[in-house]
């Protein structure tokens, strides 16, 4: 009997260890769960911001393009002259050579009517395109910035066009993110 009662306790004893876990196994899985949950949550954490920093990144080149398009197509297909001052009087610039003019804003006379012009100039944090015979209208919305805004042009001599350089930049207040833009535009006429 004394061979059973040894059985049933190494049984018994069996039993009772299959059931559970030991401190040494719990402290394991413990200290598993708290270095990866918070591993997990900071990746996560960087995946959100690095999104939210493409999508306005995506809206800065959006609205940066399209003021860099508006200002290229426009000045090159309708501008016949370079004005500055203002559109209630013009003054006349770079028709004569050797010449160079810069300022945060310039007009065009266009080639669409007699003492047509159009220009673009800064307004709050926008640019704006303004025509002689309708009011300004904003280039970009709200959720961009524009600054620095420089409008130039240079003539090297009278047989050679005048060349318009345009730069600006673009910025996203809430992320900080900007983008520079240049151009260089060739007269057509003038």
């Amino acid at each position: 009997m004394n061979e059973n009662n040894q059985n049933k306790l190494q049984v018994t004893s069996y039993k009772f260890r299959a059931k559970g876990f030991t401190l040494i196994e719990f402290l394991v899985v413990l200290s598993i769960i708290v270095f990866v949950v918070p591993a997990l949550f900071g990746l996560m954490y960087s995946l959100l911001q690095q999104q939210s920093r493409i999508i306005a990144l995506q809206e800065v080149k959006r609205q940066g393009d399209l003021v860099f398009n508006h200002m290229k197509t426009t000045i090159k297909n309708s501008a016949t002259g370079t004005y500055g001052n203002n559109l209630a009087a013009p003054i006349a610039i770079c028709n004569t050579s050797p010449t160079s003019s810069s300022g945060s804003s310039m007009y065009f006379l266009s080639s669409t009517g007699v003492n047509a012009y159009f220009g673009y100039s800064i307004s709050g944090s926008n640019i704006v395109y303004e025509k002689t015979s309708a009011a300004a209208e904003p280039l970009t919305n709200s959720t961009v910035t524009v600054s620095n805004l420089v409008i130039g042009c240079t003539k090297d001599s009278d047989f050679s066009p005048a060349l318009v350089n345009v730069s600006y930049m673009v910025t996203q207040p809430n992320n900080s993110i900007s983008l520079n833009y240049k151009i260089l535009i060739k007269l057509k006429r003038h």
